[in-house]
């Protein structure tokens, strides 16, 4: 068995300050300039800032994806609160296909899940698997050692 967790290295503190000051950059920009000319405008504006900021940073400041390799299956699980795991997916390691550096060209005509504790695209990779026969690409930030492993198995 073999399993590692993916998350975001940025300082959460950090990252929380910076996200609370972009919120309110915005709502005063939008506020002195949009919303004497539109109100209605301004506030659309700043509730969908908010909403977007607020989903960036829980997606990748408060969630974290784990990675583990048991009894030749792989698993991904979604650790965003830790009293309530959930395991986002579960295949063999005999269905997964094309595994390497994930190539945006190379997934068209496929879903894509992505499993990413990233924002930054840097040591993307991924495979293709069928699941309900449908095709699915799945994108991931592996480690090193997770690397040789599946490339390992897929060769």
């Amino acid at each position: 068995m073999y399993k590692e967790v993916s998350k975001s290295h940025v300082n959460s503190a950090l990252a929380l300050v910076v996200t609370v000051a972009l919120i309110f950059i915005v709502m005063t920009v939008s506020n002195n300039f949009i919303y004497p000319h539109n109100k209605m405008l301004a506030d659309t504006v700043n509730m969908l800032f908010f909403g977007f900021s607020v989903y960036f940073f829980m997606r990748f400041q408060v969630t974290a994806f784990e990675y583990k390799i048991e009894n030749n299956t792989f698993n991904v699980t979604r650790l965003g609160n830790k009293n309530n795991p959930q395991l986002l997916m579960s295949v063999t390691m005999l269905d997964i296909e094309n595994f390497g550096k994930y190539d945006r060209e190379k997934a068209q005509g496929t879903s894509v899940l992505n499993y990413c504790g990233e924002i930054k695209r840097a040591n993307r990779y991924s495979f293709n698997v069928t699941i309900n026969e449908k095709r699915y690409t799945v994108v991931f930030q592996p480690s090193e050692i997770l690397i040789k492993m599946l490339d390992e198995v897929t060769a």
